[in-house]
């Protein structure tokens, strides 16, 4: 590894207008430079084409709002990019796309926060001033050659179990829309039953405690963990590490979560996050209770449980947690609301196979598993890698991950 370097020794700052053949491409946090068009939420620009900034391939743009959380991209084709953005040109000694994956990793992150500007998060930016005054450390241009073949290696894996979930997740949609109707479809039709949330199950709010004589910060018997809308991801609750812990005085008995329950957001800032649903697969590990900012939904029996598991997936569940907070400038349901929720289900969706359904919903769960296994093995390799503690030499052929291997409990 080579040291005494400064990041402004392997990069410059393209300053160049762009031009009107050339597609508009926007920076994301997790998927590099895309182009605007393809994005769901599109922006338009009142700006003239050799107003905004010109990026070659190879270039990497990056927010200078956001970089302090990563918002970079690689450019894999030459385009246009908003003059809000920096655009680094890579100079002799440094590969462009090992700088993409580097500029990843947690040491790169807290470097390109302590040389932001700004008085509160939202307003933090890096220059590109500060952004080359960055001191670095860096391995050959050979070890970082190698050490993006491995990481892409493990990128390509991620995108295709991306890929898979997609598709089962749109399966999923289309079987549950041909079970749960919204209220347009439901009309006129002659094979649908009506069910009320409460016919399957009760819903518990959430523990309400004081921060200044309830939290704890050790791990005992009597200690309660308490999770929020932060730990209901993708369909399921997740612990994070980093949860409240409370004393268990202030939980009654059935607050405490169980396996089969579901963790509802009951109020949140963002009005998009309300009725969040997730089920609880498996034991947390420990006594655990929601909230008070969410709820349980404890269905009645098992059947009933997977029947509200296809219900809080559905549009007819959207459509009435929309219904039940427009209008309305505190993002919040009550209990009695959310038991009120009526859906129109096809008579056919009592005798439906629960088997069937359980075998889907697990076959997501697996590859969701595996997914955050890859993400998570990719997190370790980069800290390896990154820190200089693997020296890859050139013998060295990048590993094949196997799919198959990894949706059932991750590589080796």
């Amino acid at each position: 590894m080579s040291g005494g370097h400064h990041l402004g020794d392997f990069f410059s700052n393209r300053q160049e207008p762009g031009r009107a053949d050339l597609p508009v491409m926007s920076v994301t946090m997790n998927d590099s430079l895309v182009l605007r068009d393809d994005m769901e939420r599109r922006t338009e620009s009142a700006l003239r084409p050799d107003q905004h900034l010109l990026v070659r391939k190879g270039d990497i743009a990056y927010n200078m709002m956001r970089m302090w959380q990563g918002a970079c991209g690689l450019a894999e084709a030459d385009g246009i990019v908003s003059p809000a953005y920096v655009v680094l040109a890579p100079k002799h000694g440094i590969d462009s796309r090992f700088a993409y994956h580097w500029f990843k990793s947690d040491r790169m992150i807290y470097l390109f926060w302590a040389f932001s500007h700004g008085l509160t998060k939202d307003r933090l930016r890096l220059y590109f001033d500060e952004f080359s005054e960055i001191p670095v450390t860096l391995p050959s241009f050979e070890q970082q050659q190698r050490i993006v073949a491995v990481l892409n290696t493990w990128d390509r894996a991620i995108e295709n179990i991306e890929c898979m979930i997609a598709a089962k997740r749109r399966r999923i949609s289309a079987l549950l829309a041909n079970l749960v109707y919204t209220r347009s479809r439901a009309k006129n039709r002659n094979d649908t039953d009506v069910i009320k949330l409460k016919d399957l199950g009760k819903l518990i709010r959430g523990v309400t405690y004081d921060p200044s004589t309830d939290v704890v910060a050790t791990n005992s018997a009597d200690v309660v963990t308490v999770l929020t809308a932060a730990n209901v991801q993708n369909g399921q609750v997740s612990l994070l590490g980093d949860e409240t812990k409370v004393v268990l005085s202030r939980v009654k008995e059935d607050q405490l979560v169980r396996c089969g329950d579901f963790v509802l957001s009951m109020s949140n800032g963002s009005k998009n996050l309300v009725g969040k649903a997730g089920l609880l697969y498996e034991d947390p590990g420990g006594p655990a209770a929601p909230g008070a900012f969410c709820a349980i939904f404890r269905p009645n029996d098992s059947k009933n449980g997977l029947i509200a598991s296809m219900l809080f997936q559905s549009e007819g569940y959207r459509e009435q947690l929309h219904i039940a907070l427009a209008g309305s400038s505190i993002n919040n349901l009550t209990n009695g609301e959310l038991e009120e929720f009526t859906f129109h289900i096809s008579s056919h969706l009592n005798k439906a196979e629960p088997a069937f359904f359980r075998a889907i919903g697990n076959d997501l769960l697996s590859s969701e598993r595996g997914l955050s296994k890859l993400c998570e093995q990719k997190r370790g390799l980069m800290q390896m890698l990154f820190s200089g503690d693997c020296l890859l030499d050139e013998s060295f052929n990048p590993p094949a991950i196997d799919l198959q291997q990894s949706l059932a409990g991750g590589v080796a």
